[in-house]
């Protein structure tokens, strides 16, 4: 019969039960995880409001800039409202005189 092989296994003792906390220790735990929540809610809501003043001032900019891109579009109509008139004029010019001189 041959010679049982040694066991290298090793035993895992499960951990003890705790003890339950009483009413009130349990009840400062659930408080303190509360007062902890509600400062992460505090500061992310605080962040929340910067990044709506952000958003506010990146709007407000948009805004002026595009009054200010409208503004140069009303200027530059205006210019090529002005060439487009003299160049009829000088078209015209043209015309007449060239009806002269075949004339």
């Amino acid at each position: 019969m041959p010679e049982p092989t040694p066991s290298t296994g090793r035993i895992i003792q499960f951990p003890a039960p705790r003890p339950e906390p009483s009413g009130a220790a349990a009840l400062d735990a659930a408080l303190a995880r509360l007062h902890r929540s509600l400062e992460e809610q505090r500061a992310a809501i605080g962040q929340w409001r910067a990044s709506l003043g952000e958003l506010r001032a990146a709007a407000s900019g948009l805004g002026d800039n595009l009054v200010a891109y409208q503004m140069q579009l009303s200027r530059l109509q205006v210019r090529v409202g002005r060439l487009d008139r003299t160049s009829r004029e000088v078209a015209a010019w043209a015309g007449s005189m060239e009806a002269d001189a075949s004339s």
